[in-house]
């Protein structure tokens, strides 16, 4: 992946009403939520060329964050050690 990808675009390309980010070519990527997610307190991630969303389950229609695939995986990779 480059990291021109969706973070590249904005967050235009999100449509939180459908749940689903077009993640170019026509292609569609859902938001995922962690099993061991509270319904209070949760975040949700979609992944897509380039990097990665997040945002806050109880706010859905807000701007997500946006980052590239090297400081998400940078974040994964810390979590793992």
């Amino acid at each position: 992946m480059s990291t021109s990808g969706l973070c590249g675009q904005g967050v235009s390309a999100v449509r939180p009403n459908a749940g689903q980010i077009d993640s170019g070519a026509g292609r569609l990527t859902s938001w995922r939520k962690s099993s061991a997610s509270t319904d209070s307190a949760c975040v949700e991630v979609a992944l897509a060329p380039g990097g990665a969303l997040v945002r806050q389950s109880r706010n859905i229609a807000g701007t997500p964050l946006c980052f590239s695939e090297i400081s998400w995986t940078a974040f994964l990779e810390s979590l793992r050690h």
